[in-house]
This record gives C-alpha cells, sequence and structure tokens, in this order.
C-alpha cells in the first residue's frame, strides 16, 4: 500500500477550495452592494415623498389665482439634489359651468437622481378656490 498519496493537500484541493472561497465572497459582495444601492434609492424616494408634500401644503396655502403653472413656492425650504416641476390643469366637467373659476388640478413632480439614474416622484391634488 502506498501511503504516500495521501498525505497532505494537492495542488487540485487547494484550487478547488480557492475558487469555493471566491464564490461565496463574489456572491456576498453583490449582496451588499444591491442592499446598499436600495437602502439609498429608498432614502432618496423618502425625502422626494417629504419634500413633495411639503410642497403640497405651501400650495394649499397660495391664494387660488396665484396658483400657476412653475410656480415658485416660496415656504418651502430647497433641498439640494431635488427639483420640482409643478403644472396646472383646468379640469372639464360636463355639469359646471366654467369649472376653472372654482377648482384648479395640480401636478406636483419631484426629480432626483439616484447615481446616474433618474427618478421622478409625482402627485396630484386639488385647489379649490374657497372666497
Amino acid at each position: 500500500m502506498n501511503l504516500k498519496n495521501q498525505r497532505g493537500i494537492t495542488g487540485i484541493d487547494i484550487s478547488v477550495s480557492i475558487f469555493i472561497i471566491a464564490l461565496f465572497v463574489t456572491i456576498n459582495v453583490a449582496i451588499f452592494y444591491n442592499a446598499s444601492v436600495n437602502a439609498k434609492l429608498a432614502l432618496r424616494n423618502s425625502e422626494a415623498t417629504t419634500y413633495m408634500v411639503q410642497i403640497a401644503e405651501a400650495i394649499q396655502i397660495e391664494e387660488y389665482d396665484n396658483v400657476v403653472s412653475d410656480m415658485n413656492v416660496s415656504n418651502v425650504n430647497a433641498i439640494s439634489g431635488y427639483e420640482y416641476r409643478i403644472t396646472v390643469e383646468n379640469p372639464e366637467y360636463k355639469y359646471i359651468e366654467n369649472p376653472e373659476d372654482i377648482i384648479k388640478i395640480v401636478n406636483i413632480e419631484i426629480i432626483y437622481n439616484v447615481g446616474s439614474n433618474m427618478q421622478t416622484v409625482r402627485t396630484r391634488m386639488i385647489k379649490a378656490k374657497t372666497k
């Protein structure tokens, strides 16, 4: 019986173990990277939503006639890295004459970047004339 071949580790054993370790390290790095990117995306989306709510609340405070497309909302502190667009639509109702005199549909859009991808958060609200 030749016991010399059964002692120690061979080059094949080392290669297989290094390959398995490299495979697990690569998988773990990919998982952590994706988790990091998704956490950053969730954080930026949350900040954009908060900014959008602040803008919507400021629009509700504004006088009805001052709410126009591309208006500048002065009551809200600008957040770096986010920009907003406001557009106003006149609704079409069959049963109300001149609905634009009493109601407006306001679209708010927040635009921001996560890495090299541009993301958008949108909402619509109604601004009604109160006086």
